[in-house]
C-alpha cells in the first residue's frame, strides 16, 4: 500500500521538500493551495546591515538590494511558494519566484477574461474564496467551494483561477466549512 501524504497532517519542513512544476507546465486542476513563506538565509539578513554601512563609507561597496537576500523579491516582499493540492495531497511547488497570488488573475476577471468578455467585464461571478489554517503546520490553505482550481505560470506575480461551477449539494459546502459551528 502507498504511503500518501496529507496535507492536514504535514510539517511545514515538510511541504519544502515537494518537487517543484517545471515552469508553465500544466498539472491540471487543483482542489486548494497552501502559502508558504519562502525560506530565507538569515547569514544575508544578518550582515546586510553592516554591508549598508560599508556601502556608505566605502565607494567601492554597492548599496545591498532587497534581493540580495535570498527569498526577497525585487519589490522587497518575501517571496510566496504555493503548492498545489488535489484530495488533500500535496501535488507540487507551483512558483517560488513570486511575491504575490492574484486570485483569479489579474484584476480577479478570471482566466483568458479578455477573450471572453472582449473588455473590461461589468460583472464577475462570484467563486466563493475561503482561507484556513491548518492546525500541524500553521499554514494557510486558499480553496474555493466546488471549484478546481487552476495554476498561471511562474512569473514575478502568480496568477490563480477557480475553475467553472460544478454542482455542489449545500450539505458538501456545509461540510467543507471547517468553522461553521
Amino acid at each position: 500500500m502507498e504511503n500518501k501524504l496529507n496535507v492536514e497532517k504535514m510539517w511545514r519542513r515538510e511541504f519544502y521538500r515537494l518537487p517543484c512544476r517545471g515552469w508553465s507546465n500544466n498539472i491540471g486542476g487543483f482542489d486548494s493551495l497552501i502559502l508558504l513563506p519562502a525560506r530565507l538565509n538569515w547569514f544575508q539578513v544578518l550582515i546586510k546591515p553592516f554591508w549598508a554601512l560599508a556601502a556608505k563609507h566605502l565607494s567601492f561597496v554597492r548599496q545591498p538590494e532587497p534581493q540580495d537576500i535570498n527569498g526577497i523579491h525585487d519589490s522587497g516582499f518575501r517571496m510566496i511558494y504555493a503548492v498545489a493540492v488535489r484530495d488533500s495531497e500535496p501535488i507540487c511547488i507551483l512558483t517560488g519566484s513570486s511575491d504575490v497570488v492574484h486570485i483569479d488573475g489579474f484584476g480577479g476577471y478570471g482566466k483568458d477574461w479578455l477573450n471572453r468578455y472582449g473588455g473590461v467585464p461589468k460583472d464577475v461571478e462570484p467563486k466563493d474564496w475561503s482561507i484556513d489554517c491548518l492546525a500541524v503546520s500553521g499554514l494557510l490553505r486558499l480553496f474555493s467551494n466546488g471549484r478546481k482550481l487552476e495554476a498561471g505560470d511562474e512569473l514575478s506575480s502568480f496568477e490563480l483561477f477557480a475553475s467553472v461551477r460544478k454542482p455542489v449539494s449545500l450539505r458538501t459546502m456545509i461540510s467543507n466549512d471547517d468553522h461553521s459551528s
